[in-house]
């Protein structure tokens, strides 16, 4: 074959490739385009199918809303029961096939909040933030764009790549307060301020409070003393104010410890006897609410401050002790127990445990305790220590007054002290150097001076 035979064979080879290859593309842009065509068709069909189900939901949510906060408070165990079934009903109904598979993990996220709301494991706002987000989600479902803010899909991306509860709260937080106009750029502005001047001054700020039960919201520290007293002298055994200011503040296995350690030939067996006796005698006996408790917690509450009681006591007990004396436990969003711990006080396991349920860092927590060992703990976990002490049962403030923050008197002598701050300046604070605005009516601040100059 010659040379020129050669040629054209190639010349018309390369041309039939580039016919080929044009047609190919061709093609696979007709069939992409009809593919496209189907899929938006598809999509507004389905769309269409979404929209009546999804105001649906949105009616059932408006109940959970701020606007009810009151009625939801006021029947928590109820409430929550009755919104963790709604959510359930519509994971597994229409809107639960309808979904996106984001949406439909909001809804799971969501009932699991209102289960733990009603349990004392989480705050109310938390929760109502988890059904903000449906909303956002419900909305992505539909195409429709997030006011002043990215998609539900953007925001749970940035959600993945945090490190940690507290920076998930916070990109969530962020969200909902720019959906919702709450702050504007000036006003962020002058928080990111704030925060900065607050480093640098000498002050404490705390976003939540912890507060321990015996012995500072009600008074029952007396009482125990007495029971075990009486109860252990039926078997032998005594029982001094120094040992039981050393039990104060313990969980039940620490305290069980320390007594079979201390009282010569205890046994088990008759340790839980008197164990028993004891807390017959407890429960016969009426035990007052602490002075200050009921202001400080409706103060709490108004000002939307997430409050926690952490107690070595059995969260049960916990929870039948504060109803007894008439404390409001509606005003209280999460409630600890000593039983749902390893480790309890000095150790610091509970107050994590708390603040983790607040969704809090901890040395953005106040806590309040009356006992060395709750001092201790409250100071291992690098909370705000602040010493109330029980003085019905030890003085015990020589042993703590360097560890703790400050020192009070009494609840209601820690509320006038804040509540004097925030007369003087805006906001609620406790001798604030900085004048910038309150943020989300959270931000609370402790001076460190002598209480003769609170």
């Amino acid at each position: 074959m010659t040379s020129a035979t050669w040629q054209t064979a190639l010349i018309s080879g390369s041309v039939s490739v580039i016919v080929s290859a044009i047609g190919f593309f061709k093609s696979r842009g007709d069939l992409n385009a009809k593919l496209n065509e189907i899929h938006d068709r598809v999509t507004e069909e389905h769309v269409k199918k979404r929209i009546r189900p999804y105001k649906d939901l949105m009616v059932k949510l408006e109940p959970m809303s701020r606007q009810h906060e009151q009625e939801i408070v006021a029947n928590r165990m109820d409430k929550a029961k009755q919104f963790a079934a709604i959510l359930h009903n519509e994971i597994y109904g229409l809107v639960g096939i309808l979904a996106s598979n984001d949406t439909r993990e909001i809804l799971v996220y969501s009932r699991a909040g209102w289960i733990e709301y009603g349990r004392f494991q989480n705050t109310l706002q938390d929760v109502q933030m988890r059904v903000w987000a449906i909303h956002q989600a419900l909305r992505s479902d539909l195409g429709l764009p997030q006011p002043a803010w990215e998609n539900e899909v953007n925001r749970r991306r940035k959600r993945q790549f945090a490190t940690n509860i507290i920076e998930v709260k916070q990109r969530v937080d962020t969200a909902v307060h720019i959906l919702y106009g709450i702050y504007g750029e000036l006003q962020k502005n002058c928080w990111l301020i704030y925060k900065t001047l607050g480093y640098l001054s000498f002050e404490k700020r705390f976003s939540g409070i912890i507060l321990d039960m015996d012995g500072l919201i009600v008074d029952s520290e007396v009482v125990e003393r007495s029971c075990w007293q009486t109860a252990s002298e039926r078997h032998g055994y005594v029982m001094s104010n120094d040992l039981f200011a050393e039990l104060v503040g313990r969980n039940t296995a620490d305290v069980k410890a320390r007594l079979l350690q201390e009282w010569q030939g205890l046994d088990e067996r008759t340790y839980e006897l008197i164990r028993k006796e004891k807390i017959d005698r407890v429960s016969q006996l009426p035990i007052a609410q602490k002075v200050g408790a009921r202001e400080l917690l409706a103060w709490s509450h108004s000002h939307h401050v997430p409050t926690a009681v952490a107690s070595s006591t059995e969260k049960a007990v916990v929870i039948k002790r504060l109803e007894a004396a008439g404390v409001s436990i509606n005003e209280i969003d999460v409630i600890v127990g000593g039983d749902e711990v390893t480790h309890g006080k000095p150790a610091p396991d509970i107050f994590r445990l708390a603040a983790t349920r607040l969704h809090l860092e901890l040395k953005s927590c106040l806590v309040l305790e009356d006992s060395v060992s709750g001092i201790a703990a409250a100071c291992a976990a690098g909370a705000i220590a602040v010493l109330i002490p029980d003085s019905s049962v030890s003085d015990g403030r020589h042993a703590v007054d360097v560890r703790a923050f400050k020192q009070f008197e009494s609840l209601r002598d820690a509320l006038a002290a804040i509540e004097t701050s925030s007369a003087q300046t805006p906001g609620t604070r406790l001798r604030d150097k900085v004048g910038w605005p309150r943020f989300r009516g959270k931000r609370v601040r402790l001076s460190r001076q002598t209480n003769k100059d609170v």
